[in-house]
């Protein structure tokens, strides 16, 4: 659910149930945390980088034993942050999640190996555009589906629950370039007009020598 940067503690504090005023709601996060060890998990901060890091930062420091595990597509920047990069699944594990998301419990489901293998491969086998698509299999053919990738990219999980930059690959896209420093941002808008893939010799040639 999206939180405004101005509402992170309070919203953590409300789903940790701790309660306390908003003015001390990070006092009594650390109060309720220091009890036990404990793993904290705050997913798709990258809108929030700022106050997940200022809370972070105060919760490590008064929970000798708590964990937190962000996962974000920005690095907060912050003295106690590790990072680890994620990389894409393997085929095989990304073609196991879009069909658990589509078709989880049913067990008469006919597709075609080859177009399911299309698919992840059109969308990079990450989790993110996976998850996405995977609704729509439910109700459009896995050939209409790949079909839809060529002509549009909103394709849409009308229930996604991260908020507007979730609701379609396009949306998704859109927000990720919104992130971007601004020499990644110019360089993305440069080869923009660049269809199907392309090495990196192609794309030093592209730079070099731009249409």
């Amino acid at each position: 659910v999206d939180v405004a940067p101005d509402l992170v503690v309070s919203a953590i504090a409300e789903q940790l149930a701790v309660r306390g005023h908003r003015a001390s709601d990070a006092d009594e996060m650390i109060a309720a945390l220091r009890r036990d060890p404990t793993l904290l998990v705050l997913d798709n901060a990258e809108h929030l980088v700022e106050s997940v890091g200022d809370l972070t930062t105060a919760l490590v420091a008064g929970c000798p034993d708590l964990t937190v595990l962000v996962t974000s597509r920005r690095a907060l920047d912050i003295a106690v942050e590790a990072r680890l990069e994620l990389a894409a699944l393997d085929h095989d594990d990304a073609r196991r999640l879009i069909t658990d998301r589509a078709f989880a419990g049913q067990t008469d489901v006919r597709y075609d190996e080859k177009t399911l293998d299309e698919l992840v491969i059109r969308l990079d086998a990450m989790p993110l555009q996976l998850e996405l698509v995977a609704p729509s299999l439910r109700t459009t053919p896995l050939v209409e589906v790949v079909e839809r990738l060529d002509r549009s990219m909103e394709v849409a999980d009308a229930s996604a629950p991260s908020g507007e930059r979730h609701r379609s690959l396009a949306a998704a896209i859109d927000w990720s370039a919104q992130l971007l420093t601004r020499p990644a941002r110019e360089l993305h808008e440069s080869i923009g007009s660049m269809r199907g893939g392309f090495t990196a010799r192609d794309l030093a040639d592209f730079l070099d020598h731009p249409i």
